[in-house]
């Protein structure tokens, strides 16, 4: 774990823009006696990501561009404004029943197995796309309420807007990913998820991520 101000000085930015990305979700965190640590594979990993090409992309140019299969993947922060990212902490019984939402859509390692083969994903971790608001539901029965939010959070969640989500979920698979209790659940589009594993701190997410570009038209 290292320092806000370490992280700065690894990714070239002072230590107030370091706190803007921990705020977008854009790299995971904790607060210890009231300082902000980071995992240095984190930091290091998004310090190796090629360089920004240009200013993100709105969020309708960014799905325009995914469900078109028009990505420019040696600048996949381009595409970071295709929805409002949190992190959660959950246990594998939560993630699973997640898989099998019909208001969640699957990206990630768990969808991966869609469209190449590969390892099975871990069980407490997941890359999730949900409509905006949806996250914000909180009665005893809704699937969400269970998720802790966390700043080191394994279950990364983007929020769509209304008016990108239903020609997502029109695009997203249908009964790809098979969670061990509930069935099956919808999966991203494939260039979705290639853009959710190649900015991973993991080598082995990203030659999943690589596989997925490489299968793409």
């Amino acid at each position: 774990m290292i320092s806000l101000a370490e992280a700065g000085r690894v990714l070239g930015i002072g230590a107030e823009q370091v706190r803007r990305y921990l705020h977008r979700g854009l790299l995971p965190a904790a607060k210890i006696a009231n300082v902000w640590v980071l995992p240095a594979a984190e930091v290091h990993a998004l310090a190796e990501a090629p360089p920004r090409g240009g200013r993100p992309l709105s969020q309708p140019a960014a799905w325009r561009s995914i469900l078109a299969a028009s990505v420019d993947f040696d600048d996949p922060y381009r595409y970071e404004n295709r929805g409002v990212l949190a992190r959660y902490s959950a246990g594998s019984g939560m993630v699973s029943s997640l898989l099998a939402r019909s208001e969640v859509i699957v990206s990630g390692m768990h969808a991966a197995a869609a469209y190449v083969d590969m390892l099975d994903p871990l069980a407490d971790e997941a890359h999730l796309y949900i409509r905006e608001g949806w996250q914000q539901r909180l009665d005893p029965l809704h699937p969400m309420r269970g998720l802790a939010p966390s700043p080191l959070g394994r279950v990364l969640v983007r929020a769509v807007s209304e008016a990108n989500w239903e020609e997502l979920r029109e695009r997203s698979g249908v009964a790809a990913v098979h969670s061990a209790d509930n069935g099956a659940g919808l999966v991203a589009p494939a260039p979705a998820v290639a853009l959710d594993l190649c900015v991973s701190p993991h080598p082995r997410e990203q030659r999943v991520a690589g596989a997925i570009i490489e299968s793409l038209p």
